[in-house]
């Protein structure tokens, strides 16, 4: 019913939902055709901004098919609309969460993670610099950089998840009596927050 319908937000779903259906059925052939047809049809009616989702969404699945080609190179035309329509600088959050996401060493993805800190915060992007925090958090953990991790938790322990982080940290340090009640004032705070995942 959407297939031909002249109004580019709901081709948007309608394309997005067909190619996620393909993915899932493992018709890769249908996907990257779905993906094509889409591209074809955005570049006719579609706004920088949604053009850019849709080269976001070709790359994410083009990753999931381990096609690492068109991964990307379709980043890198998302990238390219972002400067060529001067499109706001929150949205270079997903290009760089990608990149991030892309490179197999995590020291290799760090400077990525921290670009998208500083980055303005927006509804759009809210959710990728959450976890860019949390994976740098973890990385210095694993890395032994408590220094580095404390300081970036300094004065940011306004949520649940940043409390755990922070617990987290002790935890790795060996000071059980310092985590243990960060990670119960972490767990009434997520309660308060309807977080399930970090409360459990």
């Amino acid at each position: 019913i959407l297939a031909d319908t002249p109004l580019w937000p709901l081709s948007f779903h309608n394309i997005k939902t067909r190619a996620w259906l393909a993915y899932d059925q493992t018709d890769y052939d249908a996907m990257y055709e779905i993906l094509e047809q889409g591209l074809t049809l955005g570049q006719q009616q579609a706004d920088p901004l949604t053009l850019f989702k849709l080269h976001i969404l070709y790359s994410i699945l083009a990753k999931k098919a381990a096609d690492d080609h068109k991964k990307y190179a379709h980043l890198n035309e998302a990238q390219a609309l972002l400067l060529k329509h001067k499109l706001a600088d929150s949205n270079l959050a997903v290009v760089y969460y990608h990149f991030a996401l892309f490179t197999r060493d995590n020291t290799k993805a760090v400077p990525y993670l921290e670009r998208i800190l500083e980055l303005p915060r927006s509804a759009q992007n809210y959710w990728i610099q959450d976890i860019a925090f949390e994976r740098l958090i973890n990385h210095h953990i694993e890395q032994k950089e408590f220094t580095r991790a404390h300081g970036r938790l300094e004065n940011k322990l306004s949520s649940s998840i940043k409390l755990l982080l922070k617990a987290k940290v002790y935890q790795a340090q060996s000071k059980p009596d310092i985590a243990l009640p960060l990670l119960q004032k972490a767990f009434e705070l997520a309660r308060l927050e309807y977080n399930n995942h970090t409360g459990l």
